[in-house]
């Protein structure tokens, strides 16, 4: 299956976070982030469970959405550095996908762990969370791989003309030469 790697970074302030301490269902969920074309993946907190039997616990789920997935799998951390919390998920093979959408979920701590302030998990008024990995993934759509079709960079340049010059700059200074013989010189 393709790999799509993916990272987010999610900042929570405080004041959206209480009021869900003790809701049935109540989340919140991040924008949504695309870095492959029809992908795209975000986060949702349930800081108290989003089942009943997950009620007094608070749940991260990852979210990929494709408008023609098939199934998927992932491999991903969630890490909340200032509470020194940092989980490795492997989630199993899921075929079952609704409207283009798989989730895998992940039971952070419990609600009154994640809402306790020597615990913290919310610090300096807001929760940070960071998710990042790697989206194993199938799909209807048949993608061409990219190829190169460059040559050598002098060739795509100037052709067959030696006669060219070339400034490199690295660190405000400027080195001035005939880009024939920088490339002599190797």
């Amino acid at each position: 299956m393709p790999e799509v790697p993916f990272a987010v970074l999610w900042e929570i302030p405080e004041n959206q976070l209480l009021p869900l301490k003790d809701s049935v269902n109540g989340h919140l969920e991040s924008a949504f982030v695309s870095n492959f074309p029809g992908f795209q993946h975000r986060l949702r907190i349930y800081p108290n469970g989003n089942t009943d039997a997950r009620r007094g616990q608070t749940w991260v789920f990852i979210y990929l959405t494709h408008r023609n997935l098939k199934k998927g799998e992932a491999e991903f951390n969630v890490t909340v550095e200032s509470a020194d919390c940092a989980k490795k998920c492997l989630s199993p093979d899921q075929e079952s996908i609704q409207l283009g959408t798989i989730a895998w979920g992940y039971c952070f701590c419990k609600t009154e762990e994640f809402f306790d302030s020597g615990e913290c998990f919310i610090y300096d008024g807001k929760l940070t969370v960071k998710c990042d990995g790697i989206f194993k993934v199938e799909t209807d759509v048949v993608s061409e791989q990219q190829k190169w079709v460059g040559g050598e960079l002098g060739d795509v340049l100037w052709g067959d003309n030696d006669t060219k010059d070339c400034t490199v700059v690295v660190d405000n200074k400027q080195i001035k030469e005939s880009f024939f013989m920088v490339c002599r010189r190797r």
